[in-house]
């Protein structure tokens, strides 16, 4: 037993620690190098569905209002596909998914995936909470829009 634990504790020293990590972190200036749309939005409805594709899943879709485009085209709404959810007791997780809920508001960014489905890139980092000031999460809309102000002058 004991040989067994020396040998699995050895296999995870050989793993670079990078690969250990689930979820890279990405400065704001690089996700919005990376995004096709940084905007501050509201959630105003998430559905749940199966997924249409052959390995099919299950996945969320979430309107947002957009109040303000940093990068891209001004937009009024905006439909974004978040892999994963729950349908009756069925419960599919997808790590470095933003878990987005409805009414929150969000300064998001978001890509197209191969199939044109938009998608919020960058895992949690990608949806970063609006909360009024004072609130232990989340942050206010003026720290929010500081943080990627570089990308709005491009």
């Amino acid at each position: 037993m004991m040989s067994t634990q020396r040998g699995v504790f050895a296999l995870l020293l050989l793993i670079p620690a990078g690969a250990l990590a689930m979820q890279v972190q990405t400065t704001r200036p690089e996700l919005c190098g990376l995004s096709h749309h940084v905007v501050v939005a509201e959630v105003t409805d998430i559905s749940t569905q199966w997924t249409d594709d052959v390995a099919g899943g299950i996945e969320r879709i979430a309107h947002v209002a957009v109040s303000d485009a940093v990068v891209g085209p001004p937009v009024v709404q905006l439909e974004l596909v978040l892999p994963g959810g729950r349908i009756g007791e069925l419960a599919q997780v997808v790590e470095d998914v933003p878990n987005l809920v409805t009414n929150g508001r969000y300064l998001l960014f978001i890509s197209p995936d191969m199939s044109g489905k938009l998608n919020v890139i960058g895992g949690e980092q990608g949806a970063i909470r609006i909360t009024p000031a004072g609130a232990r999460v989340g942050e206010t809309l003026t720290q929010a829009l500081a943080s990627v102000e570089v990308c709005r002058a491009k």
